[in-house]
């Protein structure tokens, strides 16, 4: 009886979540422990095996079945048994784990202290301090200047770059992203703050940080004053580097990733809305029914020695303090940004249009039939977790944010549209389509010609099908879209998505409405202390989830996660073949995948491309007649 209960499931799960609360009652973590990786809720969204590390060989087990074999180039592959935490902390002490989990989860200083005193009589040997501002290294004083009608503290970007690189080994060289922007604090208050945030190119998901931040009702109104500590830091430290230790850090300049206001701002320029308002070419915008719009895409573009010498009149307001630093005053200021250009700006300006019909004088707009369909259609719709957002339904339209109106032009818009939209603007959004996915992965930069001729011929399409009024500063931003793309690198490289997230976590750090700059400044300098530059020590690919033959449900790798689930099932691999994952198997030194392939796919649209150049198939699968379309993850290619 006792042999037949040990081999029943339910004793091995009672076994698994035993071995789970032992662990968390004994401060260990799980071995191999990784970030919560996420996973494909739909079979129209395709994970990319084909770029892992180590080689992917082939051989047929049977006609029905293959085994897809990955050879590790690392001695030792990373299995985990069954369960892997979503956040693991190595705890040295409790008074580090602690101040750890303080400044991660944000607790407040009052709840903090109550918990330290709590602490203090249940485990009187730990010695923790009774001050929550001791246990944080909270600074006991902040230098708070006047700058007109606002105060400015300055962090310094010395200092953030000493405090993340206080361990290098080596001499490197960095790139630096920065990004100004204004953040409203209030809803009934005029109270900005202008951080001046950066990041670092070299380092894959560096979290941006703060250099300083200007606090008062609306922008900073000396420019000058503004910027001035931050570009007399920055000029020393292009000149001479940051020294740690034995070895020097060279830092350079990248880009100035701004929003089309911050950016003419900081600039010194006219604005998106004037008609010398375009900051790469020398266009000039008409007024059309109360709003500028600029015709044409093919006029000279805009260059630094004429920028510097005043070439270009009317677009000139101010000299921008900016020119002091090395840097290109035209090319270094990239306007494709995908977040407000391309997601909050085309795409949302389009679909809002084809909604309410802002479009005036043009015939395209969805019937209420049509727009209940596309709203069930998005509701249902279940994105992968790779997508942090799910979409919601056109009646939350005005409430979308960027990551959404993202998901509905490169996954859900080509699929659900297709049988709604009238098929000349659905031909017409498929240009759109295919130029931005181009634009938005390395493993198409042969096709960025292409690109920027569909870019050109949707500005020229848009203007037909939507009336001249409609070409705004973003749909004309559109032709200088693919030259950024060259000289940064892909969308992602150059977005002020993870700008953004930091903006919205400034707000999370106010504990009161009074001296909001005091607060954020000291909250920052508590999470500058544990902010470190460290290589990854995971080991990709990991295997979880272990069945009773041996084999394994589910294969994280560092992009995505595959496993016998619907959801999570289907890859491709290099050579073009679409597999359905059933399981992994796990030898010495490498991961054999067991799947089923399928056997006949096609294009899903043949204009403007044909969908197979970019990874896109159609194809009818056993239980479902209707047929599934295969789109590939881009940030997996």
């Amino acid at each position: 009886m006792l042999n037949n209960f040990k081999n029943s499931k339910g004793y091995w799960e009672k076994v698994r979540r035993n071995k789970k609360l032992l662990k968390r009652l004994s401060l260990l973590n799980p071995e191999g422990t990784a970030k919560k990786l996420p996973e494909i809720q739909k079979t129209k969204f395709l994970p990319q095996v084909a770029n892992v590390g180590g080689s992917i060989c082939i051989c047929i087990e049977s006609e029905e079945n293959m085994e897809y074999g990955l050879d590790e180039s690392t001695s030792e592959l990373n299995t985990v048994p069954n369960q892997i935490e979503a956040e693991n902390y190595e705890i040295g002490s409790l008074r580090s784990g602690l101040k750890e989990w303080a400044l991660i989860h944000n607790i407040p200083h009052t709840a903090l202290k109550n918990l330290l005193c709590i602490l203090n009589q249940a485990v009187p040997q730990e010695k923790l301090p009774k001050d929550p501002r001791t246990l944080l290294s909270t600074p006991q004083s902040i230098v708070i200047n006047s700058i007109g009608d606002g105060h400015y503290w300055h962090q310094g970007l010395e200092f953030c770059l000493l405090t993340y690189f206080n361990t290098i080994i080596s001499n490197r060289t960095i790139s630096l992203n920065f990004n100004i922007d204004g953040l409203p604090l209030y809803n009934s208050s005029p109270i900005q703050f202008w951080p001046i945030l950066f990041n670092i190119n070299e380092i894959k998901n560096f979290k941006p940080m703060v250099i300083g931040i200007y606090c008062g009702k609306g922008k900073p109104s000396d420019l000058n004053a503004y910027l001035s500590p931050f570009l007399n830091e920055c000029k020393n430290i292009i000149e001479n580097g940051i020294v740690i230790g034995k070895n020097k850090i060279q830092v350079k300049i990248r880009s100035f990733i701004c929003d089309s206001p911050a950016r003419a701002f900081v600039k010194g320029v006219m604005y998106f809305n004037g008609k010398h308002g375009c900051l790469k070419c020398i266009v000039v915008g008409e007024y059309i029914d109360h709003c500028t719009v600029f015709l044409g895409t093919n006029f000279p573009k805009r260059t630094n020695e004429g920028f510097r010498t005043r070439l270009y009149g009317l677009h000139h307001k101010i000299t921008s303090p900016l020119e002091e630093l090395p840097v290109d005053m035209v090319e270094d200021f990239p306007i494709g940004d995908a977040l407000h250009l391309i997601d909050l700006g085309v795409m949302k300006r389009t679909l809002t249009g084809w909604v309410h019909g802002h479009f005036k004088g043009s015939s395209i707009r969805l019937s209420a039939h049509e727009i209940k369909k596309l709203s069930e259609e998005l509701t249902n719709f279940k994105v992968p977790k790779e997508i942090r957002r799910t979409t919601r339904g056109l009646d939350c339209l005005a409430f979308w944010k960027g990551t959404e109106f993202r998901t509905f032009l490169l996954y859900a818009g080509m699929v659900f549209l297709k049988d709604i939209l009238r098929y000349d603007a659905y031909e017409h959004f498929l240009c759109l389509v295919c130029a931005i996915t181009i634009c938005s992965s390395q493993a198409y930069n042969h096709f960025l010609h292409l690109a920027n001729e569909l870019l050109v011929f949707y500005i020229q399409k848009y203007e037909e099908l939507y009336h001249k009024r409609s070409i705004t500063s973003n749909i004309h931003n559109l032709c200088h879209l693919v030259d950024e793309v060259k000289k940064f690198g892909v969308l992602e490289t150059f977005s002020s998505y993870p700008f953004e997230n930091i903006l919205s976590s400034l707000k999370h750090l106010l504990r009161t409405g009074s001296n909001p700059l005091a607060q954020a400044a000291k909250r920052i300098s508590e999470l500058s202390k544990t902010e470190h530059y460290e290589e990854s020590k995971i080991i990709y690919p990991i295997l979880k989830n272990q069945n009773r033959d041996g084999s394994f449900s589910k294969l994280i790798f560092e992009n995505f996660t595959l496993s016998n689930e619907m959801p999570n099932k289907w890859f491709l691999t290099k050579n073009q073949q679409i597999i359905s994952f059933e399981k992994a198997l796990k030898t010495k030194n490498s991961i054999s995948i067991k799947g089923l392939p399928l056997r006949e796919k096609s294009d899903f649209f043949l204009t403007p491309i044909k969908s197979s150049h970019l990874n896109i198939y159609f194809s009818i699968v056993p239980y479902n007649n209707d047929g599934l379309v295969f789109l590939p993850l881009l940030h997996t290619l």
